[in-house]
């Protein structure tokens, strides 16, 4: 790297999700929320049509001073189909419980039947966990793995929802998000 860009941060490169480590996993998923959370400030922007565009998406939706929760309640009054609130409020789930909790090392250990000679077949499985609360409110082991996929396809379907329904114009304005390559 060169010493003008020694500080910056280089897009994750990895192709499989099972190559991340938990810190790089934390961090894709508030990128990528991040990258969704523009999309949502920029049909917030086009709803209220403000006259200093770059100041209200800085002060008024920054996201420190307006919460994810309250966008989702300003487009749902502009009359957004629930099927995108549901998946904003399904990402910002799956955000919430990687933000909050830490991937943790789960093994299991089956022990099978005796045999006649008896000596006993012993298998185990490991896996990343995390624990997430459920709509009820109650906490459940996850597997990492599993919620991060679910956060990437749930991602990946709406950004394309979103970018629907913004004029052309305002996705052509918008600046340039780091997006990451699909993995697999």
């Amino acid at each position: 790297m060169s010493p003008k860009n020694e500080k910056l941060f280089d897009i994750l490169r990895k192709k499989n999700i099972r190559e991340w480590n938990t810190a790089e996993v934390h961090g894709h998923i508030i990128e990528q929320f991040l990258n969704v959370e523009d999309l949502i400030d920029d049909l917030i922007l086009d709803f209220v049509k403000p006259s200093k565009p770059d100041t209200f998406k800085k002060v008024f939706l920054n996201s420190s001073i307006v919460t994810i929760g309250a966008k989702v309640k300003i487009i749902a009054n502009y009359g957004v189909d629930n099927k995108i609130l549901d998946k904003i409020r399904r990402l910002t789930n799956i955000r919430n419980g990687f933000s909050h909790s830490r991937i943790h090392g789960n093994i299991r250990i089956i022990l099978g039947e005796v045999n006649s000679d008896k000596s006993r077949e012993i298998t185990t499985e490991a896996e990343s966990v995390i624990s997430v609360m459920n709509s009820n409110g109650k906490l459940e082991t996850k597997n990492a793995h599993d919620l991060l996929q679910e956060f990437i396809d749930t991602k990946n379907e709406l950004v394309v929802l979103l970018k629907a329904i913004l004029p052309k114009e305002v996705i052509k304005e918008a600046p340039k998000r780091r997006e990451v390559p699909p993995v697999e």
